[in-house]
């Protein structure tokens, strides 16, 4: 109950379980589709996804006397490839000094780039990865805008991520009018050049 409405309610509850003796398990046979922030999608609209799960996230770690850690990833074959073809489009196609927003899911290994800067996207205030998406198409534009104008140069959309293109109608149209396709890569990533159509 001290998580209120939502988030770290399921961190706690799983360890518990694990301090009770059982083990948490992952059905492989089961699919479960939740789309990011589907449940507290108004927060985000509002501003306080952030503030709750920063309230919620102090309130584990005073709990339990630990620092919460981020949810590991399992990494296939398939996705390790996928990093490298695009890690190889960038390096090999882009200016070795541009600052690049990569659509990350808060994967730090893609912003592991040979000598271009990286910044996640979308992120938070500090620059680390924003655990949220943004609420609209107009959110999302907003978000490209104030990291374009912070230095960013290009963005990467690897192929997991061009949902956003058909979900955000309005950053698919800025992208289209305002930017320029720079990579084109339809089974690795897309990259478009922020600096508009001709640049």
């Amino acid at each position: 109950e001290r998580f209120e409405i939502g988030m770290f309610e399921d961190d706690d509850y799983a360890l518990r379980v694990r301090r009770a003796g059982y083990r948490i398990i992952c059905a492989e046979d089961v699919f479960v589709h939740h789309f990011g922030q589907a449940s507290l999608g108004e927060l985000c609209q509002t501003g306080q996804y952030d503030l709750v799960f920063q309230t919620n996230r102090r309130r584990y770690e005073e709990k339990w006397g630990t620092r919460w850690q981020p949810h590991g990833r399992r990494i296939t074959p398939e996705y390790r490839q996928l990093r490298e073809r695009i890690h190889e489009a960038v390096t090999t196609r882009l200016p070795s000094a541009a600052t690049v927003l990569v659509v990350s899911k808060g994967d730090e290994e893609l912003l592991r780039l040979n000598g271009q800067r990286a910044w996640h996207f979308p992120q938070n205030e500090d620059g680390d990865y924003a655990n949220l998406y943004p609420a609209d198409g107009r959110a999302a534009v907003a978000h490209l805008e104030a990291m374009h104008a912070k230095g960013a140069q290009y963005l990467v959309i690897p192929k997991p991520a061009f949902w956003w293109l058909e979900h955000y109608g309005e950053f698919k149209d800025h992208l289209d009018s305002r930017c320029r396709l720079a990579v084109r890569e339809p089974e690795t990533c897309l990259i478009y050049s922020l600096g508009g159509p001709n640049v």
